[in-house]
This record gives C-alpha cells, sequence and structure tokens, in this order.
C-alpha cells in the first residue's frame, strides 16, 4: 500500500474519534443574556477579592459550584442554574472576614432592637413575635440580651421595604433577595431589611419570617454564610417548622466562637435566664455595671465580683440580694450555674 493510500484509510478510520474528542474539550459558549446573569450572580454574591481578581468566569463559577456542593463544571449547567433561581439571603457567600477572633462583632452584650415598618401580610402582634422568636433563637446560646425600644435609635433597626430602600442594597422584586443585614458597626451597623414584595408567612407557607429573620440576626451578630446544609447562615432559604426549630451546630458554635462563649463539656452552653434584670445591677454594684444596665450578672464564689459575660466589674457588696457564678472543677466549667439568696444557695443543672 502506498504511504498516501495509508494516510487516506488512517483518516476515514480515526475521522469520528478526533471530531467528537475536540468537542468534549471545548468550553460552553456563553450568549450574552447567560454571561450577564451568571456574571451579575457572581459579582453579588461572589464579589472578587484581591486574592481573586484574576480568575475567569468559569473559575469564579467552580468556586460558586464548591460552595453549595454541586458538580464542579465551570459551567451554567442546569443544577447551577436551579441554584441561582432559589429564594435567598442578600449578603455575599464569601467575604474577606472570617468567624475569627478580630472579626467584627459587638463590644457589648445588651442590644437592643427596634422595628420601623411591618408588612401587610401577617397582623403586626405575629410580626412582633417572630422577630422577638428570632432574636431568642441567638440569646439562648450566648450571653447577648436583646431589649426592645421604641422611639429612639436602637442597635439593631429593622424595617420592611421594596426596590431602593436608601442602603445602596435596593431590593429585587419577589423571590431572588429576601432580605439582608449588616454586620456589627454604627449606622447601619446591626440592621435588617426585609423585602416587602416577599410574601411573609408566620405558617408553613410562602417565606416564613421567623426563620428569614433568624438567620439574618445572625449576620447583625457578625456572622458570615456558612456552606453547611442545613446550618441556619447557609444562604439558601428553606423552610424548617419554626415549633420544633433547634440552632444546628454549626450555627452554634460559629456564634459561641464569635462570642468567645466557654461551652461545657458536652459541647453545649447552659445559660442561666431571668426574666427580669438581677438585683445584682443594683446601685449596690459597680457603677459601671449600673452604666451597662445589665441584665445578667455573673459572681465568682471568691470573691464575689460581678462580671459581665466579657468585663469584671468589680465587686459587689455582701447585703446583695442574688449572686450568679459558673462552678468549675480545675479549669473545667462544669454543667451547672449556681445562684444565691440571702445566703441560701440553690443549683440549676443541665
Amino acid at each position: 500500500m502506498g504511504t498516501l493510500q495509508f494516510l487516506l484509510l488512517c483518516v476515514v478510520i480515526f475521522l469520528p474519534e478526533t471530531l467528537a474528542f475536540p468537542a468534549q474539550l471545548r468550553p460552553e459558549s456563553w450568549s450574552s443574556i447567560d454571561l450577564e446573569k451568571v456574571k451579575g450572580y457572581l459579582d453579588k454574591f461572589f464579589p472578587v477579592f484581591s486574592k481573586t481578581q484574576n480568575l475567569s468566569i468559569e473559575e469564579r463559577i467552580k468556586e460558586m459550584q464548591k460552595f453549595f456542593h454541586l458538580t464542579v463544571t465551570g459551567k451554567l449547567d442546569t443544577e447551577t442554574e436551579e441554584i441561582m433561581k432559589l429564594p435567598r439571603c442578600g449578603l455575599p457567600d464569601v467575604s474577606e472576614y472570617q468567624t475569627l477572633p478580630g472579626t467584627p462583632k459587638w463590644k457589648k452584650t445588651n442590644l437592643t432592637y427596634r422595628i420601623l415598618s411591618y408588612t401587610s401580610d401577617i397582623p403586626r402582634k405575629n410580626v412582633d413575635n417572630a422577630i422577638k422568636r428570632a432574636l431568642m433563637v441567638w440569646s439562648d446560646v450566648t450571653p447577648l440580651h436583646f431589649r426592645r425600644v421604641y422611639g429612639t435609635q436602637a442597635d439593631i433597626e429593622i424595617r420592611f421595604a421594596r426596590r431602593e430602600h436608601g442602603d445602596g442594597a435596593p431590593f429585587d422584586g419577589k423571590g431572588g433577595t429576601l432580605a439582608h443585614a449588616f454586620g456589627p458597626g454604627e449606622g447601619l451597623g446591626g440592621d435588617a431589611h426585609f423585602d416587602n414584595d416577599e410574601k411573609w408567612s408566620n405558617v408553613d407557607k410562602d417565606i416564613n419570617l421567623f426563620l428569614v429573620a433568624a438567620h439574618e440576626f445572625g449576620h447583625s451578630l457578625g456572622l458570615d454564610h456558612s456552606n453547611v446544609r442545613g446550618a441556619l447562615m447557609y444562604p439558601i432559604y428553606s423552610y424548617q417548622n419554626p415549633e420544633t426549630f433547634k440552632l444546628p451546630a454549626d450555627d452554634r458554635q460559629g456564634i459561641q466562637k464569635k462570642q468567645k462563649q466557654k461551652v461545657n463539656e458536652r459541647g453545649r452552653s447552659k445559660l442561666l435566664h431571668t426574666l427580669s434584670t438581677p438585683l445584682c445591677c443594683s446601685s449596690h454594684c459597680n457603677q459601671e455595671v449600673t452604666k451597662q444596665q445589665c441584665s445578667m450578672a455573673w459572681c465568682s464564689v471568691l470573691p464575689h465580683t460581678c462580671i459581665l459575660p466579657s468585663k469584671s466589674c468589680g465587686p459587689c457588696t455582701s447585703n446583695e440580694k442574688w449572686y450568679y457564678w459558673q462552678e468549675r472543677r480545675g479549669t473545667m466549667p462544669l454543667t451547672k450555674f449556681s445562684q444565691v439568696r440571702n445566703s441560701s444557695a440553690t443549683r440549676e443543672h443541665n
């Protein structure tokens, strides 16, 4: 067989494979609509920082797919497109700070909140209750205390708004972004805004206000989004029964790390709650305590020292009616708290 005939035979034999193989490697063609849609989503929720500024659009999609535990293709496939359509929080999924020491957090444990406006979807008393319960999700596992105020500026200002509402982060109408909140700080810091174009609910239909509010208040306290499916701070909304809701471990660990809250040996935090301000915050205590208007005071056994969760406030007088402390064995906090009233002790166990 001549050389030319041999070459022609090779072409005939291998032509189908040589044509098919490059087609598998060729990047998916982007329409202008697809490109605009993907870039808009990435810019909003996976913004470019100094360490990612040189990534291509395909590489940025891969980062998003990794975050959501999708098949990593770098393409706008069906799975990726579906996740982009789901209702979610309006904050980015990546940021330049993590839940580590030195990241944004409140420098106090007693925070105020104010509800500036309401949705017409739910009776006002039900909105009030949903907001209160959503804040309790976090106060139940930290030393934080939330007090509602009226007619004066609060640490956490809460309102329902539509489209552009003055904070540089306009809502997008029904679906898409449900709400957003700002991390601890002055001005907008701590504030939580809810899209009034959504259909809000306090039951198991539409968008449940309690669940969304609890998520947003995590941001108000300085938490980022989590990529753990099932976590409250996961950015995609999913319904859970509010009546049986329990803060997942990932969120609890995150906020306790943020607050430097010690947990007991079983990995759970136990806080002694009171319905009113303990009398240890009276004028008998150091002035710093009353200035902070603390809702919970802690006293060590010896000496009796009033302690806010993050700050020693000075001695209490011996005629104080209530003392609180966490008992220890060596360096390990025990799973109980003690309270003393007029020299008689009671204990609350886990």
